[in-house]
Formats: structure tokens, C-alpha cells, sequence
């Protein structure tokens, strides 16, 4: 039953959307059919730009997800397992907030000079 609603349903948003330009060009004076006609085209027009455009941007961002998919599932699988937080890395965590004798502002928390790129657990690496 909906797939023969489907036509109608296209039909009536078509009309809803092209009505507006042929009674703009109908209040210019020109005759409701050609306005009906040049509004049809104008609409035409439209959708065979967005979708000339539209194409391959769609495609080309495809191949992009294409080629990073592999990484995104290890990502995911790796945070399924190991949860979703960050690695907590002794060499990595901010110090805490100190006060500045001189000024009373507080500096903000800088990160330890014996900051290693080993891993905190075994198949994490530091974000």
C-alpha cells in the first residue's frame, strides 16, 4: 500500500515547492501553463545540480570511510574491551594546580618532564 502512495506523496511536495515560482511568474503576466512549465524546469534544474554536486563529495567521503574503517572497528573494539576512559599513564598525568607565590594566580598543570611514549597497558598508547 505505501509503495503506491509513494508517487503521490513526491507529487504533492513537488507542487508544494514549485507552486510559489509559477504564481510569481503568473503575476508577471505570463500564462499559467508556461508558468507551470518554466517552474518544472526551474526545479529540474536545481535537482540535477545538487545531485551532480552531491555525488561526488557522497562518493569521495565513501572511499575516506573506506580506507579509515579498519582503524575505527580496532578503536572500537579496543574501548569495547578496555573501556572507554583514557589510559591513566603515571608519565602523563597533569601535576596538580599550584599557586603562584608571586601573583596568588593559579599556573596551570603542566605535564611531567619524564613524559614516555610507552604505553600505559599493554596495546594502549597515550592519547
Amino acid at each position: 500500500m505505501t509503495d503506491a502512495l509513494a508517487p503521490f506523496a513526491a507529487a504533492l511536495l513537488l507542487a508544494y515547492l514549485l507552486e510559489p515560482i509559477a504564481r510569481r511568474l503568473t503575476g508577471l503576466g505570463l500564462p499559467r501553463a508556461f508558468s507551470s512549465v518554466v517552474a518544472i524546469l526551474v526545479g529540474l534544474v536545481v535537482v540535477v545540480s545538487m545531485v551532480s554536486i552531491g555525488v561526488p563529495v557522497v562518493s569521495h567521503e565513501i572511499g575516506k570511510l573506506q580506507a579509515r574503517l579498519p582503524d575505527l572497528i580496532a578503536t572500537l573494539y579496543a574501548r569495547s574491551t578496555h573501556g572507554w576512559r583514557r589510559p591513566a599513564c603515571p608519565s602523563t598525568t597533569p601535576r596538580p594546580f599550584a599557586q603562584n607565590s608571586s601573583t596568588g594566580l593559579a599556573r596551570t598543570p603542566s605535564r611531567s618532564p619524564t613524559h614516555s611514549s610507552q604505553p600505559c597497558r599493554p596495546g594502549w598508547e597515550p592519547w
